[in-house]
């Protein structure tokens, strides 16, 4: 499923939050958005079964709702970007990595998943 860049643009704010968030919160996160879209966007959001209402917050004079995301960033990018830009994504990060820790933890991954293909 695409995402238009204004929906991208809030599921990519949820991803990156470990609380849920509301409409308010969001625009927080990011001035430039407006409450109107974001409240706009959120409801398409809702429609589309991406992202929850996880319950409610207080500010100082409102109850407001608060979101979640449903779908992970990880399975939108499987869904919408191809094998052929991944490859070349992970070689370039392979290629341009300065952090040990970061290939190792890589390198740990690969070699689990190719344990699993074995059995």
């Amino acid at each position: 499923m695409k995402l238009t860049k204004k929906e991208l643009e809030i599921m990519q704010i949820l991803w990156k939050q470990p609380e849920p968030l509301s409409a308010r919160g969001i625009v927080r996160v990011n001035p430039e958005l407006s409450q109107n879209t974001v409240q706009s966007v959120l409801s398409k959001l809702l429609k589309k079964g991406l992202i929850e209402n996880s319950g409610y917050g207080k500010t100082s004079t409102n109850i407001t709702r608060e979101y979640q995301a449903v779908l992970s960033e990880e399975s939108y990018l499987e869904q919408n970007v191809s094998r052929s830009a991944i490859n070349n994504l992970l070689t370039s990060f392979v290629a341009t990595n300065t952090t040990l820790a970061e290939l190792d933890d890589l390198e740990r991954v690969i070699e689990q998943r190719k344990k699993e293909l074995r059995k």
